[in-house]
């Protein structure tokens, strides 16, 4: 399912460039842009294929939520790819730096992921990104990539 993502994001990116170079281009290349409509709608049609889903059963954001759910099932498989870090920011309403528990939403177990350079826990809910400990994550965690790349830091920190 890999290439079809891969293959998504370049219908969206072409889509994204004819929507901005279009006004320049004369109406022989209008037909351009139903191409890759139909190409789109041809490619999720595979992919709900590939998933087994029913005319009808277009998953979304919700509906992939559920646990068993045929797309999430699909995507956990996907190894993640070793070169590329990443860091966790958990909520739990109960307390801070515990590995359990929930943001209301989430169990801790379903949220956490092996590998992450850092994993910080905030007490906090579903909507953790708020919280200012874990803006300060981001910052952090921004910082120390700029810091990685050789970049100076924008504020000199």
């Amino acid at each position: 399912m890999r290439w079809a993502a891969g293959l998504m994001g370049m219908i969206q990116f072409s889509i994204i460039g004819f929507a901005a170079n279009g006004l320049t281009l004369n109406l022989a290349y209008l037909d351009l842009y139903f191409f890759l409509l139909a190409f789109a709608v041809l490619l999720i049609s595979q992919i709900r294929q590939e998933l087994g889903l029913k005319e009808g059963d277009v998953p979304g954001g919700i509906d992939n939520l559920q646990a068993g759910d045929a797309f999430l099932q699909t995507l956990n498989r996907l190894p993640m790819k070793e070169d590329v870090p990443f860091h966790l920011i958990l909520g739990n309403e109960r307390s801070a730096s515990t590995p359990e528990g929930s943001d209301g939403m989430v169990d801790y177990g379903s949220a956490r992921l092996e590998g992450a350079e850092s994993e910080l826990v905030v007490k906090s809910g579903h909507n953790v990104h708020y919280h200012p400990l874990a803006i300060r994550e981001v910052r952090r965690v921004l910082l120390e990539h700029l810091e990685a790349q050789g970049e100076k830091s924008p504020t000199g920190t």
